[in-house]
């Protein structure tokens, strides 16, 4: 066996391994883990509700009247303060267990709400 070949066979061994590793921690490591955060439970998504529809106006308030920020829009906080109030209000979103539809929705609601529009407000007001 040549020197080429070795390094072929070695490097092959150290891929297979490597895919190998990556998959048993995917699977037995991570997945676990996020599988309870991501599933959108009747409770989670009610809770969502509920902060969204109750901290958007606290925020506006903090943020618009307490120590006002240079870009502060009650409409967009009313719009936000809506999407939480959706979460709460129709049935279907929030019934157990959540249908795909539900869960869709549950999830664009949480993306735009939190990481989304927080993290435009920070861009805006700089």
């Amino acid at each position: 066996m040549g020197r080429t070949d070795l390094l072929t066979w070695a490097h092959r061994i150290v891929r297979r391994l490597s895919a190998s590793l990556r998959s048993t921690l995917t699977t037995e490591l991570v997945q676990p883990l996020l599988e309870p955060i991501l599933h959108p439970s009747r409770w989670r998504i009610r809770a969502l509700g509920l902060s969204t529809a109750v901290g958007h106006p606290l925020f506006y308030l903090f943020w618009g009247l307490w120590l006002p920020q240079p870009y502060e829009p009650a409409s967009l906080r009313l719009v936000m303060c809506a999407l939480g109030l959706s979460l709460l209000v129709f049935r279907p979103i929030y019934s157990s267990p959540p249908s795909t539809a539900s869960a869709a929705v549950f999830t664009a609601i949480f993306w735009v709400t939190l990481p989304l529009y927080f993290s435009w407000m920070f861009l805006c007001n700089g």
